[in-house]
Formats: C-alpha cells, sequence, structure tokens
C-alpha cells in the first residue's frame, strides 16, 4: 500500500509541472484570441478609412500589399533572431511595439493629423512586429504542449484565427460608424496589453541550444533551408504545399468576381459568412480530436476535399451547390493545415524552428503573389471568352459548366480542384512523402 502511494506521488509530481504549462499555453493562447481581434479591428477600420477618404480601390488593396510584402521579405533574417532570442520576450516586446504603433495612429487621431501616409507606416510597422511574434508563437507552443496535443492545438490556433477573422468585420463595421475610428485604435491598445499582461503571467520554457558557437545571422538565416533540404521528406512536403497553394489561391482570388458574375454583393456576403463559420468549426473539429496518428494522411486525405469543394464551387452557377461547397472547403483547411504544423512541430529541432518555420512560410507562400497577378489577366482573356457565347468551349464544356459571364471563372475552379487531386495522388504514390511520419524521427519528446 505504502509502495502504491508513494508512485501515485510520484506520479503526481512529474504531472503537475505539464498541467502548469499546460495552462499557461491555454493563457496565452488567449490572449493572442483577444489580442488578434484588436488587430482585425484596427486593419478593417483602416481599409475603410483609406477609402472613404480617397475612394481608389488601389489605395485600399495597398494596404494588403504593405501588411503582407514587409513581413514576408524579413522573414528569413526574424526567424534566426528568434531562435537566438527568449520567446516569451520576443512576444512580449512584439506586442508592446504592435501596441505603441497603434497609440501613435490613436493620438494623431484624436489630433486630427491623421494621413493615409501615416496609415502605410503603421501598417508596414505592424507587418514587422507581427512576422516577430508569429514566428516565437509557434515554438513557443512547442516548448509548452506535450507532443501529442500539437494536433489539437493547431486546431485551437486556427480556430482563434478564424474568430478574428469573423468578428473583427463584424464588431469593425459597428464601431466605425457609431464610435469612429479613435475607439477602435484605443480597443485595439487595450487588447495588446491584455495579451502582454498574459504573457508577463506565464512562463515558457527555454531553448537548449546544441550549437557551440553562433555563426553570422546570414548564415543563420539560410541554415534554415538547410535543415529542410537535408530531410527530403520536409523538403517535399513544403514542395506539396508551394504548389497546392498556387492553384488554390488562383481560384480563390476569382471567388469574389464569379460569384457576382451571376448573383447580388449579399450573396457574396453571405458565402463569405459561410466560409468564415467553416474555418471555425474546422479548427474547434480539430482542437477536439487532434488529428489522425499519421498526419501525413491527414494532409492528403482532406486534401482531397479541398480539391473537391474547388471543383464542385466552379462546376455551375448555382448558390445552393456552391454554399455547402464553400463550407467543405474551409472546413477541410484548417484540418489540413493542423495536421501540417503538427507534424513540423514534431520533426524540427526547437531551437531551430524560427529559421525552418519562417523560410517554410515564406516558400509556401510565395507563388501567391504570381496567382493574384496572373488570375485576372487569364479569366479575362483566356478563360472567359472561352465560355462566353459562341465562344470556342462553349459547346463542349459549355454543356457542362454553363456559358456566360462568370463562366470562364469557373473553369478555373474546376481544372484548379482538378490539377490538386493530381498532387494528391502524386504524393500518395511518392514514399518519402507518404512515409513521412515514420521516417522522419521525432525531435520533441512527450
Amino acid at each position: 500500500m505504502a509502495t502504491t502511494e508513494k508512485s501515485a506521488l510520484e506520479m503526481g509530481e512529474v504531472a503537475s509541472p505539464r498541467d502548469r504549462k499546460l495552462w499557461m499555453f491555454y493563457l496565452m493562447w488567449f490572449g493572442q484570441l483577444i489580442s488578434g481581434i484588436g488587430s482585425g479591428l484596427t486593419t478593417f477600420a483602416m481599409g475603410v478609412w483609406v477609402y472613404q477618404q480617397t475612394g481608389s480601390a488601389a489605395k485600399f488593396t495597398t494596404i494588403a500589399l504593405l501588411g503582407a510584402l514587409p513581413g514576408l521579405a524579413l522573414m528569413p533574417i526574424a526567424g534566426a533572431l528568434v531562435d537566438r532570442w527568449d520567446k516569451r520576450w520576443t512576444m512580449l516586446l512584439s506586442q508592446l511595439a504592435s501596441g505603441l504603433t497603434v497609440l501613435a495612429m490613436l493620438l494623431l487621431t484624436v489630433s486630427g493629423r491623421l494621413t493615409i501616409t501615416h496609415i502605410y507606416l503603421c501598417v508596414v510597422l505592424l507587418s514587422v512586429t507581427g512576422t516577430f511574434s508569429f514566428l516565437a508563437y509557434y515554438p513557443a507552443i512547442t516548448l509548452s504542449v506535450p507532443k501529442h496535443l500539437l494536433g489539437r492545438v493547431s486546431g485551437m490556433t486556427h480556430a482563434s484565427q478564424a474568430t478574428a477573422q469573423i468578428a473583427a468585420p463584424l464588431l469593425g463595421g459597428l464601431m466605425i460608424a457609431f464610435m469612429g475610428l479613435d475607439t477602435i485604435f484605443l480597443a485595439d491598445v487595450l487588447t495588446f496589453i491584455f495579451a502582454i499582461a498574459t504573457l508577463l503571467a506565464i512562463q515558457i520554457p527555454k531553448v537548449q541550444r546544441t550549437e557551440n558557437a553562433q555563426p553570422s545571422i546570414f548564415r543563420e538565416a539560410l541554415y534554415g533551408w538547410t535543415y529542410i533540404k537535408e530531410r527530403p521528406s520536409l523538403l517535399l512536403l513544403l514542395l506539396y504545399f508551394t504548389t497546392t497553394n498556387f492553384f488554390l489561391t488562383l481560384a480563390l482570388v476569382l471567388f469574389a468576381p464569379m460569384i457576382l458574375s451571376f448573383s447580388t454583393p449579399q450573396t457574396l456576403g453571405t458565402l463569405n459568412s459561410i466560409s468564415g463559420v467553416g474555418v471555425l468549426l474546422g479548427g474547434i473539429a480539430m482542437s477536439a480530436w487532434g488529428g489522425p496518428k499519421d498526419r501525413i494522411r491527414g494532409v492528403l486525405g482532406f486534401g482531397f476535399v479541398v480539391a473537391i469543394s474547388l471543383i464542385l464551387i466552379g462546376i455551375r452557377p448555382r448558390t445552393l451547390l456552391i454554399a455547402p461547397a464553400i463550407f467543405a472547403l474551409y472546413f477541410a483547411i484548417p484540418l489540413v493545415n493542423s495536421c501540417s504544423q503538427a507534424l513540423w512541430q514534431c520533426k524540427t529541432a526547437p531551437e531551430v524552428q524560427g529559421r525552418v518555420f519562417s523560410l517554410r512560410r515564406m516558400l509556401a507562400t510565395s507563388l501567391a503573389p504570381v496567382s493574384f497577378v496572373i488570375a485576372g489577366w487569364i479569366s479575362d482573356h483566356w478563360f472567359e471568352p472561352l465560355l462566353a457565347n459562341g465562344g470556342l468551349l462553349s459547346d463542349s464544356v459549355g454543356r457542362m459548366l454553363g456559358v456566360g459571364p462568370g463562366r470562364g471563372m469557373g473553369l478555373i475552379f474546376v481544372l484548379s480542384g482538378t490539377l490538386i487531386i493530381v498532387i494528391q495522388i502524386i504524393a500518395f504514390r511518392v514514399p518519402a512523402l507518404r512515409l513521412a511520419e515514420s521516417r522522419l524521427p521525432d525531435c520533441i519528446s512527450d
């Protein structure tokens, strides 16, 4: 009996630190959720303000461009720095810098001196600070969460992102109409303060670096590529996501004009809301389930759902068909991404995750700008004329997809989905990718 009590006591002593670390993660996650909603409010409000002041779609889209490019260009260097720095302090100082940036915007708004140049500068600064915070967040998760829970935790992070994507436009629209831009900036500053408070209240285990000497920061930035290249399974997984993201983006950037070609803005808004609910429920499902033990099968299996959904969205201009398809698409995306994220976290040494994850994100999304550039051009000059009334494909493909405005874009959806199916089949037939879970050793313990 005494032996049993001693074992239970020993087990309690072992389990207690793990439980504390897990609760600290939940607190960190909640702080980032609140901060994400605040950041979404600011981004939404700045876009609305710029468009209301100028009436220029080009200046409006410049905000999205400035919000993406600086952080993307900085990622390799930022990843190397994040690997050197303490993860909690990196996130804390990034949140502090972001909060001070928004506070400056608040003061400019209250004093009546806010200009478009100030908005653009704010977006660039938030892109840079957000990159450091993002790159420190995932290694912090790896260090704080048992590896068997990483799939569920990835689902939680996607659910929090979806919550911010849904809540920010809804709250932002009401707040900018009834309270003004200054109130939104104030709310965002308060969310940053809350996030900082949660980070001050927790501890994140420190990384034990295995390198004896620190090379130059530029050589460290390149090490992320060396690490991936030396592991063919990770390299193939990166290639898989790069090509899949290209075709997925090529189609989705045309979703709004395709819907508006046969329906109303209200229908488009409803479908966008359905997609947001899909992301949220997909994240919740992953956080409850945790994903399959063989995460590659989760990536490729749900990748088929993504591909088939794209085909169904484009095949006919029918809202009743598109609505469940767009829901299925956005429900599957967080499942794919969560399985992938958990695998990368398990198979990448914690001390190099900043460098590896920064390069992974940069390369996986590197072809997205190409998709943005060519999607509209090939739609207007090739595909739409092919399926116009009397077009070259109107009597063949047009019998299945229909003819007229928007059907060329529908064909792009169908072709993109078909090519993603081909990618899934090829991936299943490549052993280095299909067996990545078993071929790559885990770099973290449970």
